[in-house]
């Protein structure tokens, strides 16, 4: 997927690419407070604006706070801002 945006806050316009994005067990929307995920898995996302150059390699989220890992992996994230 890819596909640009207008206008976002300081950043002003931007571009960005996804290479996947899985979403599991996304319940509750209808109502306030009620809602909740599984599992989401992002691959590949990079953004880039006149200000930011940003990758992300992979990001996991679940919603097993038990593991002690605060339900949140990832690697390989960085940022640059170009000159």
């Amino acid at each position: 997927m890819a596909g640009t945006l207008s206008e976002v806050d300081e950043l002003g316009s931007a571009s960005f690419t996804l290479e996947s994005l899985r979403i599991e067990g996304l319940t509750g929307l209808d109502s306030d407070g009620d809602e909740q995920l599984a599992r989401l898995e992002l691959r590949g996302l990079d953004l880039l604006t006149d200000s930011l150059a940003a990758s992300l390699a992979r990001l996991d989220m679940d919603g097993d706070f038990s593991d002690g890992k605060g339900a949140c992996r990832s690697n390989r994230c960085f940022s640059t801002w170009p000159e």
